[in-house]
């Protein structure tokens, strides 16, 4: 997302008063691009669906399956190279398309969160903006957090069964604008991911909760 987008989105969010929380996606216990896939459904990267939506069919989507066509891995332990085993989650190590299927399996989960009504995002002109996605992480605009985050851990659960996708509720944070002390009150008891005060980090940023401070906090030495 280009900055000034960025400080667009910022300044509409902090005008109408609504939630703003950035969700780290997680597999295991990484949140680099480089493991990611390692947990992902072995059914879910071969299901046709989702490449056929993104417009990869034919040769292309031969390939794929192709390679991924009952994968094995082997240990070598002092020398010796033990029988292979088959591989039932993940893409293969080293695998450059590792990247490319994540992002298809994860747009199932944008795609469901952009067509569920329930979750309120902010308006953009004509367009109702939701969502922006960058490798492994996911940054949500909402508004009515109450209601919009309860059906947006729905998605992601029922997502996550499907996936073997995992969300990391530690490493997830929020910001919260509002002028009203008793709705503030309420969202932190309901809302279960952390609430920034001041800034959260995202893909080595400081993205602040005033936009006066943006510049500030990113231009230390």
């Amino acid at each position: 997302m280009p900055p000034t987008w960025f400080l667009f989105l910022r300044i509409a969010l902090a005008i109408l008063g609504l939630l703003w929380f950035h969700i780290h996606f997680w597999i295991v216990c990484s949140s680099s691009v480089k493991n990611v896939m390692g947990n992902f459904d072995r059914d879910c990267i071969e299901s046709v669906d989702c490449f056929t939506k993104v417009g990869i069919k034919g040769t292309y989507l031969n390939i794929i399956k192709a390679i991924y066509d009952k994968p094995t891995a082997n240990i070598i332990l002092s020398g010796e190279k033990l029988k292979a085993f088959p591989l039932k989650s993940g893409t293969r190590q080293g695998c450059p398309l590792s990247l490319l299927l994540f992002n298809i399996v994860l747009d199932v989960l944008a795609t469901a969160i952009r067509q569920t009504k329930e979750i309120k995002g902010i308006q953009i002109g004509r367009e109702e903006v939701k969502l922006s996605l960058y490798a492994d992480d996911m940054i949500l605009y909402i508004e009515n957090p109450k209601d919009s985050t309860q059906k947006l851990l729905e998605r992601i659960t029922k997502f996550s069964k499907v996936a073997e996708y995992k969300i990391n509720i530690q490493k997830s944070v929020t910001f919260l604008y509002t002028n009203n002390e008793i709705l503030e009150k309420e969202y932190k008891n309901t809302i279960p991911f952390k609430i920034a005060p001041r800034k959260i980090r995202y893909l080595g940023i400081h993205l602040t909760k005033e936009v006066r401070d943006l510049h500030a906090e990113n231009s230390k030495p």
